[in-house]
């Protein structure tokens, strides 16, 4: 069952811009755990209508004509909504679909040499484990929109190679970054859920930053009823917002 009501206005006249993006409820998308019966094109569209802000399709398996066609299929989607798209590692399929932007990690393509390839108005991302690698953001010539933080909770949706960062982690980056480069956007990842986020939002901050927005796979892809997941999981996000206003 999907979700048959729109919860959340969608306003289909919105143009993009990077400096004004909503990094609110960053969705990455996972194919694996959807239900059966379902598919990710369904799952990505109820999130969107749903709340969810900016979509990350992550395919590590996929061949490249099968990605190329896949990212396709999502980007025509996310463009009905204007939001946008990002795809994770692949520059080659970014730019073969003309997608938003491109997300790469530690071990990916450096950040500097993809920036050349994409262009200046095209949305970079990359994640960060640890403070070393958020001054190497903060400092590449890559001039990255923003970095994902993570891992704060543990996962079965990633392999997490390095140490859970948890609350007190979180806030250690968001020093770092707003000591040295208060404007750049970040969002955080690693076992968020509705149970979870607004303890986790409403208790990490520095100096009166806090993150821009909450990245989500599992309980969005996996429930059966991504609609309503997004609703709940925005409305967790909303909360965290509110309660770090007041701490």
């Amino acid at each position: 069952m999907v979700a048959s009501t729109i919860h959340f206005p969608i306003d289909t006249n919105m143009k993009l811009d990077k400096s004004t993006l909503d990094y609110t409820v960053y969705l990455v998308t996972n194919n694996e755990i959807i239900p059966e019966g379902l598919d990710i094109y369904t799952q990505v569209e109820q999130a969107i209508r749903n709340g969810v802000t900016i979509v990350q399709l992550r395919e590590k398996k996929l061949d490249t004509a099968t990605f190329i066609k896949r990212a396709q299929k999502l980007h025509d989607i996310t463009s009905l909504y204007n939001v946008p798209l990002i795809i994770n590692d692949r520059v080659d399929v970014a730019l073969a679909i003309d997608a938003e932007g491109v997300h790469v990690g530690q071990e990916d393509m450096p950040p500097a040499m993809v920036r050349k390839l994409i262009g200046p108005d095209k949305i970079l991302g990359c994640t960060t484990h640890t403070e070393e690698e958020m001054m190497e953001a903060i400092t590449s010539e890559a001039n990255v929109d923003y970095v994902g933080i993570g891992a704060t909770y543990p996962t079965n949706t990633k392999k997490v190679k390095s140490e859970l960062l948890g609350i007190d982690g979180i806030t250690r980056m968001l020093k770092v970054i707003a000591t040295h480069q208060p404007d750049l956007k970040n969002v955080i990842i690693g076992g968020l859920n509705k149970s979870n986020i607004e303890k986790t939002l409403a208790n990490c901050s520095y100096n009166g930053l806090n993150t821009n927005g909450v990245a989500i796979v599992s309980c969005i892809m996996g429930h059966k009823d991504a609609g309503l997941a997004t609703v709940e999981t925005r409305a967790a996000i909303e909360a965290g917002f509110r309660s770090s206003s007041k701490s």
